[in-house]
């Protein structure tokens, strides 16, 4: 397949993902962590076109615990899940996705701190900082990888379709947090696309 044909697939994928995320934390009030992986089904075809879709595996409370937990999940539990879904399907992309909170600061006031960026004056804009709650989504491939950030507004209850009582969510796409996390995503839950290649 070629390389355009490829990040065209991921971005009909993203955009399925995305809204699946939306409806799911509106629907039930709030989203458990989750790996997703952007696939073609390896032998599939169906108007000349491979079969895509999402493999979408939710999290155990249990490997969100504490660091160890979380290091085995990584380490561990996600190569192995990795062999298996190479054995069906051609992973093109890898998504993890959790409800966060961010603090959001002013770039300006930043700047005005001038070089005492890791100093007492930058810890005290942190405490004063506006804490947001939100969801954070990484999709990486094997060509990008970009942060897309969605601002948690709760506007009280609503009942679901199933009878239970959630909290009703509005999404706002946070493009200054997003815009902040492109292409430099770090830490245990990043770059992990590499177990699928």
């Amino acid at each position: 397949m070629s390389v355009d044909k490829r990040k065209e697939n991921i971005e009909i994928l993203k955009n399925d993902y995305i809204d699946f995320i939306k409806t799911t934390m509106q629907e039930t009030g709030g989203l458990y962590p989750s790996f997703t992986v952007f696939s073609e089904i390896k032998g599939e075809i169906e108007d000349d076109k491979p079969k895509i879709g999402l493999i979408h595996i939710p999290i155990p409370d249990k490997f969100m615990e504490d660091a160890d937990t979380k290091d085995e999940l990584v380490d561990e539990v996600l190569p192995e899940i990795s062999k298996t879904i190479k054995k069906s399907f051609i992973p093109y992309a890898l998504a993890w996705a959790s409800e966060v909170w961010v603090r959001r600061i002013d770039k300006e006031a930043v700047k005005s701190l001038g070089p005492d960026l890791n100093g007492t004056k930058l810890d005290a804009l942190m405490k004063s900082a506006k804490k947001v709650e939100a969801i954070f989504i990484n999709i990486e491939s094997e060509d990008e990888n970009n942060a897309y950030v969605y601002e948690i507004v709760r506007e009280g209850k609503q009942i679901t379709a199933d009878g239970d009582l959630v909290d009703k969510i509005e999404l706002i796409e946070a493009p200054d947090l997003s815009d902040a996390g492109k292409g430099t995503v770090e830490g245990r839950f990043a770059n992990l696309f590499r177990y699928f290649k």
